[in-house]
Parts: structure tokens; C-alpha cells; sequence
């Protein structure tokens, strides 16, 4: 169903067009949000509140200005830390919410761009949390971490969904990162995972996944890093960083450290991945120097 927004600012003479269900349009005091037949948003932000830390939103014309408060104020942070609205995260990102003030900021530009509330508010909904990564390095790309299980019949069609994207967002330059989720009481997912941690290049470790199981390229380099001493204590390292990220099942998706659990539908990650790519676009910009 579509969400009905009734946002009103405080002293709004404007005329409401909303159903007959909706709030009155003269309103003063702090701004109120209201979602389809439910009862006002508790502890709404104002706008006035969020312009003081978010200016841009002073950029946007008044009933855009609106759909992104109402927005910020209806849907909750997509961090672990803040257990609130987007709106009331913003105001102050705790530790771990170093997401959130690009999401106002991605908000911003899909107003301005003439997206209504919905558009808005699918554009920063998010069903699972926002993980940080400080050992992420930033790239002129959207990372896309892939977290597989080599034993598991679903992998091929992980594999398949990865390349269905970036054939269908071929103007978006997306960089695929696999990572294993190892179970060291499985003998057999061994090799598959020390294929995919020697492989130097993430193109060697599909190549060992395509093929019939045992059938590892480049056997004689596998087999020279199965030797060394320290390769299990990289196995277990690799399994502390996916018990930190909250990876229990595959396949799990990261984008941009958005975590995205299950098999996910093409069209979904296709969709966080355009947002993403929207996001570094803006960042850019905003670094470019002015012209004199």
C-alpha cells in the first residue's frame, strides 16, 4: 500500500490536498508527521532542527523540504546504535551511524530530483543494518561484498545473479568482492576455501567455483598455499571479521556496508547498488572546487 504522508510546518497557510482523513491544513508549533491512518510519528524532529545541522535541506522548495522531514522522521536509522528515526539519528550519528548523514543527503537529492515521499522513503529504507568498515578503502566504484558458502547449491546462482548486474548496470561501475563462510568441522569445504583466500585475483576464485568439484586451476600455486603455516590462522581470521559483520547464513550482501541478507532478487540489489552509485556521484561533486 502507499504511504500518506501528512506533513504540516509550524504557521502553513497552505491549502491541504490530502483525503478528507488527514490533519487540518493550518497548523502551528512543531511540525507533525502522520503515516496512512496511524496516529502522529512520537518525538518528531522539526525541520527547523535538522536544517541547523542538514543546510542543504534549506535548498529544497517547501513541499520537497517537507517530504524529506516527514521521510526522515517515518523511517528508522538502518544502524545498530540508533534504535530511533532516521530524523532523531541525525541529529547526533552515534558511533557506528557514520552512514546516516549521507542518507539525509541522499534524501536531499531524490527530492530535488521530484521524488514524492514514497520514492523518498524507498530510496533510505533499509531492512537490515548499516555495518562499518574502517578497513574498507573508498574507490571510485560500488563495493559489492558477496559472502558464499562453496558447498551450498545456491552459490551457482549467487554467481549467476552477479553477473546478470553488472551486465544490466553496465554503466555503473560495481566491483564484486567474494568472501567464504567456512565451517572448519566440513573437511570438504576446504579447498573452496583456500581457493578463494590464495586466489590473487577474484576472477580465479569464480573460475574455481564453475568448475566440477576437486577441479582447482592453478593447482600447483593452491597447493604451495595450503602448506604454509599461517594459512589457518588467515581461515579463522576470515571467520572472526563475518561473526563481527553479523554473517550467520549465505548468501549475505554488502553493499556499500548495507548488509542484505538471503538470496536477494536481482532487481533489489540492482536497486541499493543505483543508490549507492548515486551517492559517490554526489560526494564527488560536493569535493569538486568551484569555478571562479
Amino acid at each position: 500500500m502507499s504511504v500518506l504522508l501528512v506533513i504540516l510546518s509550524a504557521c502553513t497557510n497552505t491549502p491541504s490536498t490530502s483525503p478528507p482523513q488527514s490533519t487540518p491544513a493550518t497548523q502551528e508549533g512543531p511540525i507533525r508527521v502522520q503515516m496512512g491512518e496511524g496516529g502522529p510519528v512520537p518525538n518528531p524532529i522539526a525541520s527547523e532542527e535538522l536544517l541547523a545541522v542538514y543546510p542543504d535541506l534549506s535548498l529544497l522548495a517547501e513541499m520537497p523540504q517537507a517530504a524529506v522531514v516527514g521521510v526522515l522522521n517515518l523511517v528508522s536509522a538502518p544502524c545498530a546504535p540508533c534504535d530511533d528515526s532516521l530524523a532523531v539519528c541525525a541529529l547526533a550519528p552515534p558511533e557506528g551511524c557514520e552512514n546516516v548523514p549521507h542518507l539525509v543527503a541522499r534524501a536531499v537529492e531524490v527530492a530535488a530530483q521530484g521524488g514524492d515521499p514514497d520514492v523518498i522513503r524507498d530510496a533510505v529504507t533499509y531492512n537490515d543494518d548499516w555495518v562499518s568498515d574502517d578497513t574498507r578503502a573508498r574507490t571510485g566504484s560500488v563495493d559489492v561484498e558477496v559472502w558464499i558458502d562453496p558447498s551450498s547449491p545456491a552459490t551457482s546462482e549467487t554467481l549467476a545473479r552477479m553477473s546478470a548486474i553488472t551486465t544490466a548496470l553496465d554503466e555503473i561501475p560495481v566491483q564484486f568482492h567474494l568472501r567464504v563462510l567456512w565451517d572448519a568441522e566440513e573437511d570438504d569445504e576446504w579447498p573452496a576455501a583456500l581457493a578463494l583466500l590464495a586466489a590473487e585475483e577474484q576472477s580465479s576464485g569464480r573460475a574455481f567455483l564453475k568448475e566440477p568439484a576437486g577441479a582447482i586451476p592453478d593447482s600447483v600455486r593452491f597447493e604451495a598455499r595450503k602448506n604454509e603455516e599461517t594459512l589457518g590462522d588467515s581461515l579463522r581470521a576470515e571467520q572472526a571479521i563475518a561473526r563481527a559483520k553479523g554473517v550467520r547464513s549465505t548468501p549475505t550482501w554488502f553493499v556499500e556496508g548495507y548488509r542484505l541478507r538471503g538470496l536477494q532478487g536481482e532487481q533489489n540489489i540492482s536497486h541499493f547498488i543505483t543508490l549507492s552509485w548515486m551517492d559517490l556521484k554526489v560526494a564527488s561533486s560536493a569535493q569538486e572546487p568551484e569555478t571562479p
